[in-house]
């Protein structure tokens, strides 16, 4: 009987032992197909993120890397380190010239031998060059600078090697942030045959490794981790041998059982390989394009065969106002379904699933799915790996469009400084000019000329010499506000009388035109009397100027429900729609044979603008009742109670 109580315990124990090697090699299995996918799903966000920091590099505007704001005759500037914004996922920014070996805007050691390989590299090929992270510097992309004719360029007069190298002046510099790269633990790597960009760590040194590859920066990287097998279950299977003649009885129907287990799971790993399979084909459309119109559609075909789904929509976040829907495919989904604050488990056929696509805690778009048939939680984690491939596409498109931005604003003022400067040289010239030629006639010629010509040209240069002075209080007051030492002494001002005393003493000034007054007396305003003055002067000088001779210009003063409104309407030939905001952009004058038969230099309403802002009103231009333009400056209309209770707080 001993014998016999023996030999069953033996028989229990080989049983215990077998299932669990069973169960063991069956989460062995399960582990390694999620890792696989984990994997691909890694390489699919790596593959958008170094593609977007290679074309930020290899196409940014060198003219960004000029930190000057006014050119001058010595050439484009690349003397100190440059932050540059918006950066791609994952990378900072920033110009580099050359020789710079350490900066305090700057967390990493320049002069370390990787970042100093890489920089040389780029400088002799002319390319994006990759640089392993070093004991002092996280990994960069560097890109070479060249000065070319005068002119920041990224490519060289020519291809030698020592052309390259005499041409270069700095670098672009992408600061990769390798932890942004992956999403995940400390066991991820991202490798190749000669650099470790992520190196990781390894939770066992003979662990399994589920990997995947993606092309990138002219090198095949090999994203990868430890799959975490219950490797430590093995030496239970070895030991069953041991047991005897009774485990080896059982082994036969415990495999069996293994067997039955392994069917019921075959459904699931054939749905992660398939799973794995499509988001490489998700990768590549991404790795083939940076472009919404190409991504979006070929993204939208293969999730829908994959995941049977009858309509897709992709909608961007807006500044302000509601999401813009920008891309859909098949049957429209809900625009009203709002992404839920948990990823939920299954999704009902016919029913529409919305996703949140965010960077940053700040929301980029929303992408939304009507399924086909019954949507498991695979099927919706693979919708979210889609998502996070069309939000670092969104991310590094709008990245490169600021920074395109960003170089035409500047040209665009660059332009207009030129028109500037050329109109305003002609516009001093012109009357200093007359003034000269007159009073040398009136020198020479005094005695010959009558009385009456002597006024007629005395005249003359009181004109001329009221237009340079108008000229060049409107320089003098521009070049005040551009520094900002221009601040406005606001007080207590009534508009009617100020007003009125301008028109009184330009009276007389305005020539064959006559000035007709609408004025309420005693509106009140908080405002600077010397800028009232200018935006009267500026504003009344302008109507002149465009209304026809013996022309009416009108200048009114009211006020309504606690606002005041300055008004001055001109009989000239008005200011069209599209050009009424651009109206009061500095050294902006429109066109049509008006504007090229008057004088000016385009910042007198720019002026105005900024005289009227800083008392915290607006101005605008609408059409006339006398058929010309009116322009409209409105105020706040001054409350005395305020202003006596702030008095009283003072005292």
């Amino acid at each position: 009987m001993p014998l016999l109580a023996a030999l069953g315990l033996v028989l229990i124990a080989a049983c215990v032992l077998v299932a669990v090697a069973a169960l063991a090699e069956r989460r062995n299995e399960l582990l390694a197909a999620e890792a696989r996918t984990a994997a691909e799903r890694q390489a699919g966000r790596v593959a958008v993120a170094l593609g977007s920091i290679e074309a930020s590099v290899e196409h940014l505007d060198p003219s960004l890397c000029d930190p000057r704001t006014e050119p001058d005759d010595s050439g484009p500037a690349l003397a100190a380190i440059t932050p540059i914004g918006p950066a791609p996922v994952g990378a900072s920014l920033l110009c580099l010239p050359a020789g710079a070996t350490r900066h305090d805007a700057v967390e990493m050691d320049l002069g370390d031998p990787m970042v100093q390989t890489a920089l040389a590299q780029s400088r002799d090929r002319g390319t994006a060059v990759l640089s392993a992270p070093g004991p002092g510097a996280p990994p960069i992309v560097a890109g070479p600078i060249y000065l070319v004719g005068g002119e920041l360029s990224l490519v060289p007069s020519e291809r030698r090697v020592q052309v390259r190298r005499s041409e270069l002046v700095g670098h672009v510099v992408a600061v990769v942030d390798a932890a942004e790269l992956l999403d995940g633990g400390s066991t991820w790597q991202l490798t190749d045959a000669d650099v470790d960009l992520v190196p990781g760590q390894r939770a066992d040194d003979g662990a399994e490794r589920a990997a995947a590859d993606v092309d990138a920066l002219e090198r095949r990287w090999t994203v990868s981790t430890d799959v975490g097998t219950a490797g430590l279950w093995r030496p239970a299977a070895t030991a069953v041998a041991g047991f005897g003649f009774g485990g080896a009885l059982l082994l036969g129907l415990a495999d069996r059982q293994r067997r039955r287990e392994r069917r019921a799971d075959a459904a699931s790993m054939h749905r992660a390989e398939r799973r794995a399979a499509a988001i490489r084909t998700l990768t590549g459309i991404v790795q083939h394009s940076q472009d919404l119109d190409e991504i979006l559609p070929a993204m939208a075909v293969q999730l829908s065969d994959e995941l049977a789904l009858e309509g897709l929509s992709l909608a961007v976040a807006t500044a302000r106002g509601p999401e813009r829907a920008i891309f859909t495919h098949g049957t429209r989904p809900d625009p009203t379904s709002r992404p839920a604050s948990r990823r939920p488990e299954r999704v009902p056929p016919g029913a529409t699933v919305a996703l949140d696509l965010h960077r940053a805690e700040r929301s980029i778009a929303v992408l939304r799915a009507v399924a086909g048939r019954e949507l498991d939680a695979s099927a919706i984690e693979l919708l979210e790996v889609a998502g996070e491939m069309i939000t670092s596409t969104v991310v590094a498109g709008r990245s490169i469009e600021q920074q395109q931005e960003a170089v035409n604003r500047l040209e665009s003022l660059d332009e207009l400084k030129t028109t500037f400067l050329g109109v305003a040289s002609h516009e001093l010239r012109t009357p200093a000019t007359a003034i000269s030629g007159l009073a040398t006639l009136l020198a020479t010629r005094w005695d010959a000329l009558s009385e009456d010509d002597r006024r007629a040209f005395a005249s003359r240069i009181a004109t001329n010499a009221d237009a340079l002075n108008a000229l060049v209080q409107d320089l003098l007051d521009f070049a005040r506000l551009e520094r900002g030492d221009l601040q406005l002494a606001l007080a207590p001002v009534v508009l009617s009388d100020a007003v009125d005393a301008v028109l009184d003493r330009l009276d007389g000034v305005w020539g064959s035109h006559h000035v007709a007054r609408a004025i309420d007396p005693g509106i009140e305003v908080l405002g600077d009397v010397s800028a009232l003055e200018r935006i009267v002067t500026n504003l009344v000088s302008n109507a002149v100027k465009f209304s026809p001779s013996d022309a009416e210009v009108s200048v009114g003063v009211h006020a309504r429900d606690g606002r005041a409104f300055l008004l001055v309407d001109d009989s000239g030939p008005g200011v069209p729609a599209d050009e009424r905001e651009k109206i009061f952009v500095r050294f902006f004058r429109g066109a049509g044979d008006a504007v090229v038969r008057t004088r000016g230099v385009g910042i007198g309403l720019s002026v105005v603008q900024d005289f009227v802002a800083q008392m915290g009103g607006s101005v605008r231009v609408e059409d006339s009742p006398l058929g010309g333009a009116r322009f409209v400056v409105e105020l706040d209309v001054l409350d005395r109670s305020r202003v006596e209770e702030r008095d009283a707080a003072t005292t």
